[in-house]
């Protein structure tokens, strides 16, 4: 499951996207994330049915709840929650799923992956979008830098 560069540029030139698993813990990296994209502007809307309001914006329990639909989907769940989040951002007619992941698995699951191709999505599958978006600031430098020099840093 190799990125591109173009897609993940192109993911990152869309406006409104869902974010989905974002915490209702401000310490949780995902708000560190969601904070990242909303002071650049980003049209977010937080996906978490436990979660009443993140920063101000209530919270929807599912994709399908938003109107009008995001044009992308950040997930942020385990693994084992993908595959049924894949598919109801495609049936809700999202075309560009960015599966997100640190360390160990984070949210990719190899069937969502294939799910999403198979249906012409656009698919991000485990990287962090920090490399990309502030890839200057230490640790995301190191890990850009780390990932350029073992042949891993989509090109």
């Amino acid at each position: 499951m190799r990125n591109d560069r173009p897609a993940i540029d192109s993911f990152l030139k869309l406006r409104r996207i869902a974010f989905v698993g974002v915490s209702r813990k401000e310490a949780d990296f995902s708000r560190a994330l969601w904070k990242e994209f909303r002071e650049r502007g980003y049209d977010l809307i937080p996906v978490n049915p436990n979660a009443g309001m993140i920063d101000s914006l209530p919270a929807v329990a599912s994709i399908s709840a938003i109107d009008p639909p995001p044009e992308g989907v950040m997930l942020l769940t385990p693994a084992t929650q993908s595959l049924a989040v894949t598919r109801e951002a495609i049936q809700c007619g999202v075309k560009a799923i960015w599966l997100y992941r640190a360390v160990g698995r984070g949210a990719v699951s190899p069937e969502a992956v294939r799910l999403a191709r198979d249906a012409g999505c656009q698919v991000i599958a485990g990287e962090c979008p920090f490399m990309f978006l502030d890839p200057d600031k230490f640790p995301h430098s190191w890990h850009r830098g780390f990932k350029t020099l073992i042949g891993t840093m989509p090109q």
